[in-house]
């Protein structure tokens, strides 16, 4: 088998794996909230997002409400944790098929990169490569982090890449990233409200969970998250 035999294989491979158009139907069905406050935003349209969670349905349903809120698929990162949930290949398959980047910051790196220094370096290296890119072509980036990512520095004033927006979902994670004080702002405070980004916009203020801190798209990644 020639390497072409073996590329064309992987490709077939992956496009039998992700859903169906009738799967992302339902998906997108059981997360009505998603469906409410994704309508198109031109504010959107300026914005690259970096994404990084567990690789389960939820994670299909909220990309494809950003991309359907504004932001190009070509500009959006998604990041599997490492972790062996059920039809992760499912999920890496389909963000693909989307147009959307998909690689892995697993968690064990970043819990012991004394361990694996090298793991590491080479994930926060494609991060690193999106936000100079994103930035480069006149984006925000806005981070959506499931515990770890944030934690690396993004949001300290003296970092030397600085995301613009940020929103921790765990309590871990906020455990670990510096204080807003120093960091990202709550994201209650958006600088201007007329810029506030639809589905960052807390219907009431939300403490410590990041926030705005200052106002080539990557290589599709080929890492099979299992």
């Amino acid at each position: 088998m020639t390497n072409a035999d073996i590329h064309r294989t992987a490709r077939l491979s992956t496009c039998a794996r992700r859903y169906s158009p009738a799967e992302l139907a339902r998906i997108t069905a059981s997360m009505p909230l998603l469906a409410r406050y994704s309508t198109p935003d031109p504010v959107w349209t300026e914005w690259a997002l970096i994404f990084r969670d567990h690789y389960v349905e939820n994670t299909v349903g909220l990309l494809l409400a950003a991309h359907r809120a504004g932001i190009p698929a070509e500009w959006v990162y998604a990041l599997t944790k490492g972790d062996q949930t059920r039809n992760r290949d499912r999920v890496h398959a389909t963000l693909l098929a989307h147009g959307f980047a998909s690689g892995l910051l697993d968690n064990t790196t970043i819990n012991a990169p004394q361990d694996h220094a090298l793991d590491l370096a080479q994930g926060i290296a494609g991060v690193n490569a999106f936000i100079d890119t994103a930035h480069a072509a006149g984006r925000k980036v806005l981070v959506i982090d499931d515990g770890g990512l944030l934690a690396q520095g993004y949001g300290r004033v003296d970092a030397p890449r600085r995301v613009d927006g940020a929103l921790e979902l765990t309590v871990s994670g906020l455990n670990a990233s510096p204080p807003p004080g120093r960091s990202v702002s709550p994201c209650s405070t958006w600088p201007d409200p007329s810029s506030r980004p639809a589905l960052a916009t807390p219907r009431s203020p939300i403490p410590a969970c990041g926030g705005c801190v200052n106002s080539c798209p990557p290589t599709k990644s080929s890492v099979d998250p299992s």
